[in-house]
C-alpha cells in the first residue's frame, strides 16, 4: 500500500513539469475546478505524484469479511440496550474533553 500515491493512481494524468524530481500531474477523478464564476475557465486540480488520497484503488477499504445483519423489530436493541450506547458515549466524551483541557 506505500506505492499508492498519484503517481501509480489510475485517475492521474500526464505529467506538467517538475519540481525537485517530483512530477506535477493532474488529477482526472473528478470534475475540473472553478474558482469562482468571474474567474474563467475551470481546471483540473494539481497533484505531486507522491501525493496520495482516499480515491486511489489501493487504498480503498477492503471489505472481505464484513457482515451485515438485519435489524428487525425482534432483533433491534431494547431501549435499555440504548442507555447503556449513550451512557458509553457519554463517558467517553467526558474523557475525551478532560484529556483535552
Amino acid at each position: 500500500m506505500s506505492d499508492a500515491t498519484c503517481k501509480t493512481c489510475p485517475w492521474c494524468w500526464a505529467p506538467l513539469r517538475t519540481r525537485n524530481k517530483t512530477k506535477l500531474r493532474e488529477c482526472r477523478r473528478n470534475a475540473p475546478q472553478v474558482a469562482s464564476a468571474e474567474e474563467t475557465p475551470a481546471w483540473w486540480p494539481a497533484i505531486y505524484e507522491d501525493d496520495w488520497c482516499g480515491e486511489h484503488p489501493d487504498r480503498q477499504p477492503h471489505l472481505e469479511g464484513v457482515s451485515t445483519t438485519l435489524v428487525t423489530r425482534e432483533t433491534a436493541p431494547t431501549a435499555a440496550d440504548m442507555r447503556r450506547i449513550v451512557d458509553a458515549l457519554e463517558k467517553m466524551a467526558s474523557r475525551a474533553a478532560r484529556v483535552k483541557a
